[in-house]
């Protein structure tokens, strides 16, 4: 299982060192952080501008995030999870903060977030990234149970029963030692149509990288509805 350290916008971690006012990380989490940073800098990524490192007097390295919210993935599953400042305030929990970011996404003009329902996803013992792929999981979970769009799609195989119309080239090649095979082409109706391939791939890689084993067992569900399982 991978391991998530949280921190707020604008504020600090700290290497190895439990200091006030800043946020702990182990001395090979905030090396590795560090490196992801530093090996990037100088790449065309302008999101990357979110954290800047810099030295403190009597304290070392810190590492400080900018105006950005969301998650890095590091390296093994580490997670640095940055929330909006206002978490900072005594009276707001962490699942009310995580649930006005994505309140805050489906907000946006053109957010592909508009239609994701966060009301009855359990984000307490979540981080951002396993949120969004648990309010995926949800939406293709609707999709499912209205059916899977389905068409028809041409197959070339060869068969041992003759349906379709015969590829009298491909007979001759593959065929020509095994008189009960025949090479056909015919349309087959299923759901193996560019949306649902698109869906089945995005499910795979969620599959892959999420940390939570809810998430993992009903995409594993989930996979079994569409074509080729």
């Amino acid at each position: 299982m991978g391991k998530t350290y949280q921190i707020i916008e604008y504020g600090s971690f700290a290497r190895g060192k439990n200091i006030k006012g800043y946020t702990y990380l182990p001395n090979d989490i905030f090396d590795t952080l560090e490196e992801f940073i530093l090996s990037n800098k100088n790449r065309d990524v302008e999101a990357l501008e979110f954290m800047n490192i810099s030295v403190k007097r009597g304290i070392g390295k810190v590492i400080t995030a900018k105006n950005y919210v969301g998650i890095i993935e590091i390296k093994d599953s580490i997670t640095i999870e940055i929330l909006p400042k206002i978490y900072s305030q005594k009276d707001v929990t962490e699942a009310k903060v995580k649930k006005l970011v994505m309140d805050m996404l489906k907000t946006l003009r053109k957010s592909p977030y508009k239609s994701l329902q966060v009301a009855n996803v359990s984000v307490d013992k979540m981080n951002i990234f396993e949120i969004f792929i648990r309010m995926f999981i949800n939406e293709v979970l609707l999709i499912v149970k209205k059916g899977l769009k389905s068409n028809y799609e041409t197959i070339e195989s060869n068969e041992r029963v003759f349906k379709g119309k015969m590829k009298f080239t491909q007979q001759i090649r593959y065929n020509y030692a095994h008189k009960e095979q025949c090479y056909v082409e015919y349309d087959e109706f299923n759901t193996n149509c560019s949306e649902n391939k698109l869906l089945k791939s995005t499910l795979l890689y969620l599959y892959k990288n999420t940390c939570s084993l809810k998430n993992k067992n009903d995409i594993k569900m989930l996979l079994n509805s569409f074509f080729g399982g």
